[in-house]
């Protein structure tokens, strides 16, 4: 038979957690903020299947498609179908190197585009603790950063 549950550690832990989820609503309301607020393109992808977890509006602009149309969606949609590169080695290439790459994507009018990919691995209570690949989508800097 279990014992009835003290009615105040109740009280307490129900503190405890409100407490926890104010700071957290504020919390993500900062990442939000920063995240959306960004002049690169940013994005968050699974590290094994290559699902699009989130993208900011920048990435949406830079390669058409409305705000919140890639979530959910195969990293793979922004790359075109003849990349000199399989698909899951640029995935799998970037988990082990991270760094900057120069890569063809395509726009979702079918146009591809060259841009600077920078990506780095993540991990955190967050994301369901979780390796994820972080990307920094911008235009290729010529003859190096000013």
């Amino acid at each position: 038979m279990r014992a009835e549950p003290n009615p105040e550690e109740l009280k307490q832990t129900i503190k405890v957690l409100e407490e926890k989820c104010v700071c957290l609503g504020g919390s993500d309301q900062k990442f939000r903020s920063l995240f959306n607020g960004s002049m690169d393109g940013l994005l968050i992808v699974e590290s094994g299947g290559g699902r699009i977890i989130c993208a900011n509006k920048q990435v949406g602009t830079m390669m058409g498609y409305a705000e919140g149309a890639l979530h959910g969606r195969d990293f793979h949609v922004l790359l075109p179908a003849t990349t000199n590169q399989p698909k899951r080695a640029l995935l799998q290439e970037v988990q082990v190197c991270g760094g900057v790459f120069t890569q063809d994507f395509v726009h979702s009018d079918g146009r591809v585009c060259v841009l600077d990919l920078m990506v780095t691995l993540t991990m955190g209570e967050r994301l369901g603790d979780s390796v994820h690949l972080a990307g920094c989508l911008r235009t290729p800097s010529i003859g190096g950063t000013a």
